[in-house]
């Protein structure tokens, strides 16, 4: 059986997602073997694989003597495993495993790059901009196939110079299984427009533009915060428009999308994340900041489109909520991701490029 190498970083969220349910077709569709470089930490992110395939490290704050133990570990693998076929996950995996190779350290094999969004995307300054830029050219040199999540991804990748004939797009996928699990409390109270927001409470994902634009909405609206804390200044738990549900599993979360109105998805930057995906086979409609890859998720008639980090532009976004079909938006969603975001179409796009490459 031929076996592909997967390495990461931090795969809690949507890259947990992605691995799981790219392991499971797999399982079942493919003489095609995975093994998985996890954090110890994250190991119990994925629910499906086989532990027996998964080697570890042990996840510290971002150090210079965190980067000197992953960089020695994933030499230590490599040289044991001798993979033919590596997939590298996000930036930080798919520099240290290139580095490698690109010093000729170790003879190179069929290195696959999956950024999930190109760190030249981020609100950066324009010298780390170029920085990134440059690093992702010079490292292009080493890489077989670049898989772009969204066609954003790909067109500025062109655009900065990385060569097209290196990528690919394959969109992102989710099953197309929705769980029936309840949490003992409901806390959705259908006398309110219900919003929902999942993801990290982070800067990216722009969780304080929402807030702001949800303290100037009258009271008939309520906001469902779905994630992990990462700004201390967040003041969630206090803010009577908001119900603060903190970290909800994969397993549950499909309760909160089916008793949401509509999802908001506010990002500065993303590649394409996996949340809006979630609520479209849950037949949601959303509101989604004016980025590349959250762009191509709406055909005009699922949803609603405001200027990114712009407080009044949301706000206007959501005073346009009561007037819209929110039920007609919904099945909109839920056409758009059976036709590109089921994880069947994904897997089947991902194995005949690993089949390429294996045999």
């Amino acid at each position: 059986m031929h076996s592909v190498l997967h390495i990461t970083e931090v795969i809690k969220g949507g890259i947990a997602s992605y691995i799981d349910e790219l392991y499971l077709y797999h399982k079942k569709n493919s003489n095609i073997q995975f093994h998985f470089f996890i954090s110890q930490q994250e190991v119990n992110e994925l629910k499906h694989v086989d532990k027996k395939l998964i080697s570890t490290f042990e996840k510290k704050e971002r150090s210079i003597f965190f980067f000197i133990r992953y960089f020695f570990g994933l030499l230590n693998l490599l040289l044991i495993k001798k993979p033919k076929v590596i997939h590298c996950h996000s930036s930080f995996a798919g520099f240290f495993v290139r580095f490698i190779y690109l010093f000729k350290i170790l003879n190179r094999p069929t290195i696959i790059y999956t950024p999930h969004s190109w760190s030249f995307m981020m609100d950066v300054s324009n010298f780390k901009k170029n920085l990134y830029i440059n690093i992702e050219k010079l490292l292009s040199n080493v890489t077989t196939k670049i898989i772009c999540v969204s066609k954003y991804e790909y067109e500025i990748a062109v655009k900065v110079g990385i060569d097209k004939n290196k990528m690919i797009v394959i969109y992102n996928g989710v099953i197309d299984k929705i769980s029936i699990k309840n949490p003992k409390k409901n806390h959705f109270n259908k006398n309110f427009i219900n919003c929902l927001f999942v993801g990290r409470l982070d800067f990216q994902k722009g969780i304080d533009v929402l807030l702001s634009s949800f303290s100037k909405l009258n009271d008939s609206y309520k906001l469902h915060i779905v994630g992990e804390k990462v700004l201390n200044n967040l003041n969630i738990e206090n803010n009577d428009k908001c119900i603060f549900h903190g970290w909800v599993s994969r397993e549950d979360i499909d309760f909160y999308y089916k008793n949401c109105d509509i999802l908001i998805v506010p990002s500065r930057w993303d590649g394409l994340p996996i949340v809006p995906l979630e609520a479209m086979k849950n037949s949601k409609p959303l509101v989604v900041s004016d980025i590349g890859p959250l762009k191509e998720l709406l055909n005009g008639k699922n949803g609603l489109i405001f200027k990114k980090g712009d407080i009044n532009s949301l706000l206007d976004a959501l005073n346009r909520i009561p007037d819209c079909d929110l039920k007609a938006m919904g099945n909109e969603s839920r056409q758009i991701f059976k036709q590109n975001f089921d994880s069947i179409i994904t897997n089947k796009q991902l194995n005949l490029l690993y089949e390429k490459y294996v045999s």
